[in-house]
């Protein structure tokens, strides 16, 4: 049986190789995507969000309304939406993008992704 000769592997050498080659590259593959998958979601807007009388710091998710009329300053990064209903569903009525003030006589709710 020849082993090396000038830089060729035989067949079950060969074989060996790109076996271990392979599973370097899955194991690589796999590493990369469980990164992405397990990659936190993105964070809460940076800032501070006025709600009626509340103040909210680096705000994320559903506020409810506790004034009449909504008012919303928004000192945050990213534009928020005012909906209808106090859950953060059904109608949108209005967006208030980053350093703006709105005052919604229907607003029930405030929405920060």
């Amino acid at each position: 049986m020849v082993r090396m000769l000038c830089g060729i592997r035989t067949g079950r050498e060969f074989s060996a190789m790109v076996t271990r080659q392979l599973a370097a590259a899955v194991g690589v593959a796999a590493a990369v995507a469980v990164g992405l998958v397990a990659a936190p979601a993105a964070s809460a807007a940076q800032g501070v969000l006025k709600v009626g009388d509340r103040e909210y710091r680096n705000p994320s998710g559903c506020y409810r309304n506790t004034t009449t009329p909504l008012r919303v300053e928004n000192r945050t990064d990213q534009v928020v939406v005012i909906f209808h209903d106090s859950r953060c569903a059904g109608e949108r009525v209005g967006l208030v993008g980053p350093g703006s003030l709105a005052v919604s006589e229907f607003g029930g709710s405030v929405h920060v992704p």
